[in-house]
């Protein structure tokens, strides 16, 4: 946290950090936004849609009328699209980083990374929760310091449930 707190110059006061140019001045925030949403999805897994006509994918045949969808949380983990994969690496999203890259050091696909989805089946919040997020990360980090706990890695209650719930401890403290 301390890069993307680092990219706010000086004390902002309230009205100065609530606009459009300010949120959009820090790039490191969006980068650091962007891997947490990649790390941990708002929905893990897509809703069920109806396959209306044949397809044929890597080799897999997916007749009409099949149910499918979508596990963003192990979209987000390809090993294929992603560097280390399970880390946490806001230069992902860095033109200009290797790790924007595949690992064999392509360009990565377009749906690699999907929190949202996209198309016609774009979440509908999309927009708001990723200006509230630009807007409200700065008051938060000016305000108040967080400590992870001295716990190893994170595990995740990987049970088949819409969300995700990770257990590690963080506390939280008024900066004076």
């Amino acid at each position: 946290m301390k890069p993307a707190r680092q990219e706010q110059k000086g004390e902002p006061k309230l009205e100065d950090l609530l606009t459009i140019e300010n949120s959009q001045g820090l790039p490191f925030l969006g980068m650091c936004l962007n891997e947490a949403l990649r790390m941990d999805p708002p929905v893990s897994m897509s809703t069920f849609n109806e396959v209306v006509e044949d397809y044929t994918v890597e080799g897999f045949e997916i007749k009409a009328g099949t149910c499918i969808h979508f596990d963003l949380w192990m979209l987000h983990r390809n090993p294929k699209e992603w560097i280390e994969p399970c880390k946490f690496i806001p230069e992902r999203f860095d033109p200009a980083s290797k790790y924007s890259l595949t690992p064999s050091g392509a360009k990565r696909h377009p749906t690699s990374f999907g929190p949202f989805l996209g198309g016609r089946r774009v979440c509908i919040g999309k927009t708001f929760a990723e200006v509230s997020a630009k807007f409200l990360i700065p008051l938060i980090l000016q305000n108040f310091d967080f400590e992870l706990g001295k716990q190893p890695g994170h595990d995740f209650n990987n049970n088949v449930t819409v969300l995700f719930e990770p257990e590690m401890p963080v506390t939280i403290s008024q900066r004076i």
